[in-house]
């Protein structure tokens, strides 16, 4: 009787573990779904690639449910946030990394070897000078992790814009408008940390003057602080 009561609280003590799952990472469950579906549902805007809306993390029996206005998911308990490889610092290190090279406008930078750069100009994307998106191999580049462009516009027109699009305090919360280096050049890096009912930084713009009609326009969404500050520290001109 005694060894039968035992396995009835060890049974339940298990049931309530699995469908409680408290090891889940609520962040980690969230980036898990936003890599790997946040391009395919719609949650990413496919031609901008602009955020539409961010993905919300709730409690569900045995795991978790990831949804957004575009999509719903469910992770099961056995999900194991992934830890970062011991080389993670070798991962993000550039001197290993592929080099975009533009010598008709005069620039440079180094990006994983994971990614892919496509360029794109003229009216495939806009009123733009050149531009190139970095992407995972084999996708569509329109749909990228990074887009960097040369724009025939002022710094302060965009500056403008993009303060008026991402820094609104009743939409989004986290609002990010700082100074920032590139190059050597300054600027001004403008985002938010999503929604007001989300709680993940989700994209940012930058804005570069080069000249008093030419700005360099960099946006950028899903990528790592770590491998995005390592990618724009290795951006250079070279004229």
């Amino acid at each position: 009787m005694k060894n039968k009561k035992t396995i009835i609280i060890i049974t339940a003590t298990i049931f309530i573990l699995l469908g409680t799952a408290p090891w889940m990472n609520k962040q980690a469950t969230h980036d898990r779904v936003f890599n790997e579906k946040a391009r395919i549902d719609g949650t990413i805007n496919k031609k901008t690639g602009e955020l539409v809306c961010d993905y919300s993390v709730n409690w569900f029996p045995f795991g978790r449910f990831v949804s957004s206005c575009e999509g719903g998911y469910f992770v099961p308990f056995f999900y194991l946030r992934k830890a970062k490889p011991d080389n993670f610092k070798a991962i993000n290190d550039p001197s290993d990394w592929k080099t975009y090279r533009n010598e008709k406008y005069g620039f440079e930078f180094r990006y994983p070897n994971t990614l892919s750069a496509e360029n794109y100009s003229g009216t495939e994307k806009g009123n733009i000078i050149i531009g190139v998106a970095l992407s995972t191999q084999g996708t569509d580049f329109q749909i990228p992790f990074l887009e960097l462009e040369i724009i025939p516009q002022s710094g302060k027109s965009l500056i403008d814009d993009s303060v008026e699009r991402l820094t609104d305090t009743e939409t989004y919360k986290g609002i990010v408008n700082k100074e920032i280096n590139i190059g050597g050049l300054t600027g001004r890096e403008i985002g938010n940390a999503g929604s007001v009912d989300t709680e993940y930084s989700v994209y940012r713009e930058i804005v570069i003057r080069l000249k008093e009609k030419e700005s360099l326009f960099i946006k950028y969404v899903g990528l790592e602080k770590e491998t995005l500050d390592a990618i724009l520290s290795t951006f250079k001109f070279t004229k």
